[in-house]
């Protein structure tokens, strides 16, 4: 996210509207694919033109336009003009720094969501890319930041014959989309999961600054989860109880269990915030407390060897008349003397529990 907010200064003092791209690098090209179904048939179109696009809109089927790449504004441009899409949902596609949000533009509705997947390159960290998705009558439009497939499941199903998807509108099939990013969710939760179990396993058989530095890295993790999560609750509720004709009343029954899901991964990384917290409170009463027994030790020792310092310094002054300087045995007699008051307070600290 923060290499999105140094971008954002690029429109400063642009009009509303502006088609600037604001997000990661862009992919070398635009991949537009296209999938035009009804009952009885199926057919998809790959690396299609806009104008392609825009001549198999006008069949009575309901057509899927997926665009992989938002970086050109000119294809965008050549979308919101044959589709009359208002420029501010324009401007929201081509900047990725997008808050999950649902606008009612009643011909159309836009619809804004943040994709979560772990990184190919740093095996811990989750990559944040921005999902959007524009309803109309006949049609849903989605785009991507990225060139990798994200809706593989909803094109295997809509592929079936006879399958739930192809039997219902364009509205279905734009929640079979979010349903299928909200799917997603419950993978990286499950890993979160995991990687908690772990750290609570190390923790238990020591600790170390790694393990600090991990604890810290999953709270980080956990706090962009749910930045990019908890606007989800506030886009499938108006999802839900939208008025525009766009959506059937049939489907807003299938919305009503996405949001139950929403409901359950918030609650879920709310668990893993309190939880990642509890880390690392253990983390630093763990830490106290072995800084606690090493001073202690240093102490029992410390206080076991002030007496026989004391002995040995006063024998220590070399005085010509000590009355013990000259007994035979006197060297004896106080090692044994030192010996027995070491031994006695050993003795008595384990009497206390001290040791």
């Amino acid at each position: 996210m923060s290499h999105i907010l140094k971008k954002r200064t690029q429109k400063m003092g642009l009009p509303p509207g502006s088609l600037i791209h604001i997000g990661r690098e862009p992919i070398e090209s635009v991949h537009i694919s296209l999938i035009e179904y009804d009952t009885t048939s199926c057919v998809s179109y790959d690396r299609v033109s806009v104008k392609t696009c825009i001549e198999l809109l006008k069949k009575p089927t309901i057509t899927w336009i997926n665009v992989r790449g938002t970086h050109d504004a000119q294809i965008i441009a050549e979308f919101g003009k044959n589709l009359n899409l208002h420029p501010l949902m324009l401007e929201d596609i081509m900047n990725t720094g997008q808050r999950s949000k649902l606008d009612d533009y009643k011909s159309t509705i836009f619809i804004v969501l943040r994709m979560l997947k772990y990184s190919v390159n740093y095996k811990y960290m989750i990559e944040d890319e921005q999902i959007s998705i524009i309803l109309g009558d006949t049609f849903v439009i989605s785009f991507t930041e990225d060139r990798e497939e994200l809706f593989q499941s909803v094109i295997d199903r809509l592929h079936v014959a006879g399958s739930g998807i192809r039997r219902r509108g364009a509205d279905f099939l734009c929640y079979c989309l979010v349903d299928s990013i909200v799917d997603n969710y419950y993978y990286i939760l499950e890993r979160v999961d995991e990687q908690i179990d772990h750290l609570e396993n190390e923790m238990s058989t020591g600790s170390s600054k790694i393990i600090l530095q991990k604890i810290q890295n999953k709270k980080k993790e956990i706090t962009g989860l749910k930045k990019a999560i908890w606007p989800l609750r506030e886009v499938i509720n108006r999802f839900l109880r939208s008025e525009s004709d766009l959506v059937k009343n049939s489907t807003k029954a299938y919305v009503q269990d996405v949001y139950d899901h929403t409901i359950q991964i918030i609650d879920s990384i709310e668990s893993f915030r309190d939880i990642s917290a509890s880390l690392l409170d253990i983390y630093m009463s763990t830490m106290s407390q072995r800084m606690n027994e090493v001073m202690k030790v240093l102490t029992i020792v410390s206080t076991l060897f002030v007496p026989l310092t004391f002995i040995a310094s006063i024998y220590g002054m070399n005085f010509k008349n000590m009355p013990e300087l000259e007994t035979q045995n006197g060297y004896y007699v106080i090692l044994t003397v030192m010996g027995c008051i070491a031994t006695g307070m050993i003795l008595y600290f384990k009497k206390k529990r001290w040791l």
